[in-house]
């Protein structure tokens, strides 16, 4: 789980956070399903569900993912569609088609749509990931929806531990820097933790790896808006 790192996983090699990284390397072979709950702040109001599956073949990978947030006063619901081509093993190039839906109560109802960018390359041991979210987006003239620069870079320091840093540029919004590291500490057991510097936000996360699934849990305090909590679970067909 990337947000156990502080991280968004563009630099991460892995089907971990299916609004990351698309070109993500690790294809494999494995038809994997994904689902993810997050409350924010505590506050029912703003949970978000999300789900997603992944369909790797050969070199292609193909992605579908919905995600549901807020409740009755605010909500939005977002769904993507992704497809990758990995070249050699060393670099993929990857393209998102998404929906973006808001809803105010006894207001209005906002829809747009977007296209992400994105590729992942490989160095040995390190890692390169780059997304440019809605990349060409049209909301009309209801809805905005910002183009977002990502970059992150991840490499292993040794078979146990892997670092992470990444940086957020977005219209209007000063640079976000984070750090992150994970840790295995046994072979079904690892370990994450990180810090978003303009938001000053600490994270902490657990994921555990009994047979073909992955369960995660993390938490993200704010000095301010208090504790995020989330959980995850993937399944990938052996």
């Amino acid at each position: 789980m990337a947000s156990g790192m502080g991280v968004k996983g563009v630099g991460l090699d892995g089907i971990s956070e299916p609004f990351g990284n698309p070109a993500s390397m690790h294809f494999g072979d494995e038809f994997t399903f994904y689902c993810s709950f997050q409350r924010k702040f505590e506050l029912k109001e703003f949970d978000n569900i999300l789900v997603a599956i992944a369909y790797p073949r050969e070199s292609w990978n193909y992605q579908l993912a919905a995600s549901s947030f807020g409740a009755e006063l605010y909500s939005e619901t977002r769904f993507i569609a992704s497809v990758a081509k990995m070249f050699k093993s060393r670099y993929s190039l990857a393209s998102s088609f998404g929906y973006l839906g808001t809803n105010v109560k006894n207001y209005s109802s906002k829809s747009g749509y977007h296209i992400d960018l994105a590729t992942q390359i490989r160095f040995g041991q390190i890692i390169q990931g780059i997304t440019v979210q809605n990349a060409l987006a049209n909301g009309g003239d209801k809805i905005e929806i910002p183009t977002v620069l990502n970059y992150g870079i991840s490499t292993e320091l040794s078979d146990r531990i892997l670092v992470i840093a990444e940086i957020h540029l977005q219209e209007f919004f000063q640079p976000e820097w984070a750090i992150g590291l994970q840790a295995r500490l046994f072979e079904k057991m690892e370990i994450r933790g990180g810090y978003t510097f303009a938001r000053n936000t600490v994270h902490i996360g657990l994921s555990l790896y009994p047979s073909s699934f992955v369960l995660s849990s993390a938490m993200i305090h704010h000095p301010f808006l208090g504790w995020t909590r989330g959980a995850e679970a993937r399944w990938s067909q052996q």
